[in-house]
């Protein structure tokens, strides 16, 4: 699968490349022996899909961001599994999962498809954490679905609102920085979503680079149904919901626009906002206690 991606880098990128897939794989085993989490798959609406799962107790669905997938959620899920039933999938067109017509990833189709993943899985009620896109998804699914949750938790969540203004400039220009197309712009993206430089050692960067490569193609077509909607698609959440709601961000959040969090704090009654100092877009990767304490307050109210 990642032939291409490699032969066209110079020899000593090969060799880093090489090495950081081990290093990828060393990783995720170690976390799979750490949690006992499996790999399964599920189908819903006639799509196959992978998730992992492990722990036991009140069943946690943790939906990724854009371009993304389930992996991304290793650091929180190690620290819920020890009292929650832990589940995270790849949403279709991302990740493992199959490819799908840019229709299917709008916050409506996907939380329809998210409320048929549950019924595969046999889970009634659960609570559900996302993530940028996955946030606007999940905000989505807490208007569409509300009775299948105990709680719903944002974090740094995609809206109406758009992109951080600096960011929109950079789109308007043709600079889109989630459309990354190889380790050079992949450690730009990097840039603007930590606060700080991610621990990950450099090649690791590049495998993880070189899985986020590989989709560029179905990811701008995707960006362009996020960002343009037609006008069915209901794209982000409309109505109010009464499930209890955690807004968690970064205080240094450079992707998306932060007049969201005044969207969805209006439209969500029962919220409850957290801000995390030295955080920029991916505060499960860059603060995984603080963000599962905030999860523990917010499913307590569930």
């Amino acid at each position: 699968m990642f032939r291409n991606f490699t032969a066209a880098l110079p020899s000593l990128a090969q060799a880093e490349l090489r090495v950081g897939r081990l290093q990828y794989a060393a990783v995720h085993q170690t976390f799979l022996r750490t949690t006992g989490a499996k790999l399964a798959e599920a189908t819903a609406l006639g799509l196959r899909v992978p998730y992992l799962r492990c722990g036991r107790g009140e069943p946690v669905v943790l939906v990724h961001g854009f371009g993304d997938r389930k992996e991304t959620w290793a650091a929180v899920t190690l620290l819920l599994s020890r009292n929650f039933d832990v589940i995270a999938l790849d949403l279709p067109g991302f990740g493992e999962a199959p490819t799908v017509d840019s229709g299917l990833i709008t916050p409506r189709a996907q939380a329809k498809f998210l409320a048929a993943f549950l019924d595969a899985l046999g889970l009634p009620r659960v609570h559900l954490v996302g993530q940028s896109m996955g946030g606007g998804i999940a905000a989505r699914f807490a208007v569409d679905f509300p009775e299948r949750l105990r709680s719903v938790s944002l974090l740094s969540p995609a809206g109406p609102e758009g992109l951080h203004p600096d960011i929109q400039a950079r789109v308007d220009q043709g600079r889109n920085p989630l459309l990354a197309k190889d380790f050079a712009d992949f450690e730009v993206l990097n840039s603007i979503l930590f606060a700080k430089k991610p621990l990950m050692p450099r090649p690791m960067r590049r495998a993880v680079a070189e899985r986020w490569c590989l989709r560029v193609g179905e990811l701008r077509g995707h960006f362009a149904r996020l960002a343009a909607p037609e006008a069915d698609d209901g794209a982000w959440c409309e109505g109010q919901t009464q499930v209890p709601t955690l807004l968690l961000y970064g205080r240094q959040e450079r992707l998306v626009s932060l007049d969201n969090h005044r969207f969805y704090e209006a439209r969500m009654p029962r919220a409850r906002s957290v801000w995390l100092d030295a955080v920029g877009h991916l505060p499960h990767l860059e603060a995984p206690w603080a963000v599962v304490k905030a999860l523990r307050i917010t499913f307590a109210q569930g």
